[in-house]
């Protein structure tokens, strides 16, 4: 009974501080990649490249249809 009730806990836990984490989506940096493609951009290729700049702390990225 210990185990499920660590598990629940630490379930809990992890659930909480992964809703905590908020995603930067300031404009790149010079020195940055930035997203790609740029939102309003045109591509003459499909499907478009794309790239996401790398974020303290994030373990996965999600699609906004994937949120609760």
């Amino acid at each position: 009974m210990r185990l499920v009730t660590a598990t629940i806990l630490v379930l809990i836990s992890a659930t909480r501080l992964a809703a905590d984490i908020k995603l930067d989506q300031s404009p790149a940096r010079p020195d940055e990649w930035g997203y790609r493609p740029e939102a309003g951009a045109a591509s003459e290729v499909n499907p478009p490249p794309f790239s996401w700049r790398p974020h303290e702390n994030h373990a996965r990225f999600t699609h906004p249809r994937d949120d609760p």
